[in-house]
């Protein structure tokens, strides 16, 4: 018992040592019991940095305060509104419980949480910045990953081989850094919001719990392998009329017979791009057509047995296509009526896209009897 207690002695001198070598101006025990080492950044108003965390000896939370205590010479309050690049490099995963963040902090340097053993994670709605690789390989954090709207900033490998289940990405941040969130185990379908333009290189590499992909129509490139060893796909949806800027690596080891929905008339586009053009199964999606002024325009009867008819004042043109995106019948007209034959068609479900001269457009769906 008496080695023990030296040891453990020696390994409180060591760690209280290396803290010393920071370059901090106090210190104070946290709530949850962890000595944490602060930078006062300004006086008036008061605010500091966390530089430097000492781990517990035991399994519990990591609970960063609000107000850090200065009681060096007389007592003082310090907001701690940012967390220092490395400020957690020595836990080693010691820490198996929650991290909790408060809102009084702005910005967490890179590599602060990195390769810990935390349980979970809830961010500040208040954080600005995340630095590189700040929660990388926190394989333990499970459940939603919502990343605050006020975030503008994210360095690359921020969240690479966490346990996340799914992802929650800020309004104002249009760029998916490189390696984000290589390795994560997000599953189900990953919805990026519109007005994200570029996603970089290995960002969503090995996601292989992801069973679907849908992209925004603001996507204009994607990087190297973003999606590569993907192997759970069964399907991706993508918005962008213009095929974002790809190199054929993209979706290297995902499966490429799964269907690809595209808008509507973009298919042909598609299948000639260099990322895209590997999939087999790409399928114009008539649910991407807006909707557009129809006034004027009448098809009947729905659901069809043999002759279709579309009318509109103006009508010069008609195209059927079935659900693959393939057209099956087009015609021109002077008239304003169209008269449609689906006598020799196959039950199901077709797509009428008609013309007005005027440029009226739209697109009706029929049901075949």
């Amino acid at each position: 018992m008496k080695h023990l207690t030296l040891l453990f002695a020696a390994l409180f001198i060591s760690i209280g040592m290396m803290a010393q070598t920071y370059d901090y101006d106090f210190a104070s025990k946290c709530s949850s019991g962890q000595t944490l080492y602060y930078k006062i950044l300004s006086s008036n108003p008061p605010q500091a940095e966390l530089v430097y965390g000492v781990p517990a000896m035991q399994s519990i939370d990591l609970i960063i305060p609000e107000m850090a205590a200065d009681t060096t010479n007389t007592f003082r309050l310090y907001e701690v509104v940012s967390i220092a690049d490395d400020a957690f490099d020595d836990y080693y995963g010691e820490e198996t419980g929650a991290l909790v963040i408060p809102n009084t902090v702005l910005s967490i340097g890179s590599r602060a949480f990195y390769y810990m053993s935390l349980t979970s994670l809830s961010l500040p709605e208040s954080l600005e910045s995340i630095g590189s690789e700040a929660f990388a390989y926190n394989s333990n954090m499970t459940g939603p990953l919502v990343i605050p709207q006020s975030v503008v900033s994210i360095g690359q490998g921020a969240f690479a081989g966490c346990g996340f289940t799914s992802l929650d990405w800020p309004a104002l941040m249009t760029e998916i850094p490189k390696s984000c969130f290589y390795g994560c185990r997000f599953q189900g379908t990953l919805s990026l919001p519109e007005g994200v333009t570029e996603i970089g290189i290995d960002a969503f590499g090995i996601c292989q719990e992801l069973t679907g992909l849908e992209l925004p129509s603001t996507l204009t490139s994607i990087g190297d392998m973003a999606f590569v060893a993907c192997s759970g796909l069964t399907f991706i949806k993508i918005d962008a009329v213009t095929p974002p800027y790809s190199p054929s690596s993209v979706f290297v080891d995902v499966d490429k017979s799964i269907p690809v929905y595209v808008p509507y008339g973009t298919k042909q586009l598609y299948e000639e791009d260099p990322a895209w053009k590997y999939f087999t199964n790409i399928i114009d999606d008539p649910d991407s057509v807006e909707e557009v002024e129809n006034e004027g325009f009448e098809i009947y009867p729905n659901p069809v047995a043999d002759q279709l008819h579309v009318s509109c004042q103006g009508l010069n043109s008609v195209a059927v296509y079935d659900v693959q995106g393939r057209k099956i019948i087009s015609m021109e007209t002077e008239n304003e009526n169209a008269c449609l034959d689906f006598s020799d068609m196959l039950s199901g479900v077709y797509f009428i896209e008609a013309f007005a001269a005027d440029h009226r457009r739209h697109v009706f769906e029929i049901l075949r009897k």
